[in-house]
């Protein structure tokens, strides 16, 4: 069971999703990061609702990370609203995380 994401992440996966950084396949996906150096692999299971992620939260703090977010926002299955995802476009966020 993952622990909630942090609210950073949220508007980390808004930005994603507005940036056009994640891509969606059936039940995989790939999420480009802020600084375009590297990506990350989420899969999911529909039947169980099962998503996983290889990007550091999820990885080392055992919290749904912001790809698998971004993942879930991208197919449809969490609703936000685009207008205000596109407030989030073009941050830089690792930058951001490594200063703070």
């Amino acid at each position: 069971m993952w622990k909630h994401p942090s609210q950073t992440k949220m508007y980390e996966a808004l930005g994603a999703v507005a940036d056009g950084r994640i891509e969606v396949t059936e039940n995989t996906g790939k999420c480009h990061s802020s600084s375009g150096n590297k990506f990350y692999d989420i899969s999911f299971d529909p039947d169980t609702n099962a998503i996983m992620s290889n990007d550091n939260t999820s990885y080392w703090k055992g919290e749904l990370g912001y790809p698998a977010v971004a993942y879930l926002l991208k197919r449809g299955l969490l609703d936000y609203r685009a207008d205000l995802a596109d407030l989030l476009k073009g941050i830089a966020w690792k930058d951001i995380n490594q200063k703070f």
